[in-house]
């Protein structure tokens, strides 16, 4: 019993881990040309818990958009979100089967909005047999440059 709940320990303290976004270890992806000191500075994806997220393969994954910036932050259409999976070592783009509607979208100040936008995203992975890290990013134009922010979350079969 005391190596099933150690088990249970640690499968959970590797999920709260890798939930944690840092542009320290954001590398260049496909489609993606936004300088990496432009990455969760002027917003941020979060997984908040209330969200009751499944972390489950071809489940919705909603994500809490914050603006840090003083700025308000402009989003295309579906927040320019993108979905990557971490296959043998590499990020590769994966389908986003959710879309999010409306052409534009505008993110005031956290002291004007503080609960921020949700952005849905439904990433499906073929024959998944093990978890796997999903990178979710999001664009926004932020006076005249752009910026944005990622999250990698851990889907299970």
């Amino acid at each position: 019993m005391k190596i099933k709940n150690t088990s249970l320990l640690l499968f959970f303290m590797l999920i709260f881990a890798s939930c944690k976004p840092s542009q320290d270890n954001f590398e260049s992806l496909p489609g993606i040309n936004i300088a990496a000191d432009k990455i969760n500075t002027s917003i941020k994806l979060i997984d908040p818990p209330e969200f009751l997220n499944s972390h489950k393969n071809g489940e919705a994954l909603s994500f809490q958009i914050i603006n840090l910036s003083n700025t308000t932050i402009v989003f295309p259409e579906n927040y320019g979100v993108k979905l990557f999976a971490n296959l043998n070592g590499e990020w590769t783009e994966v389908s986003n089967n959710s879309y999010n509607g409306g052409s534009t979208f505008y993110l005031p100040i956290k002291e004007a909005y503080p609960l921020g936008l949700v952005v849905g995203t439904l990433p499906y992975i073929p024959d998944l047999t093990a978890p796997i890290s999903i990178r979710a990013i999001i664009i926004g134009q932020k006076e005249n440059e752009q910026v944005g922010a990622y999250i990698d979350v851990m889907i299970t079969p």
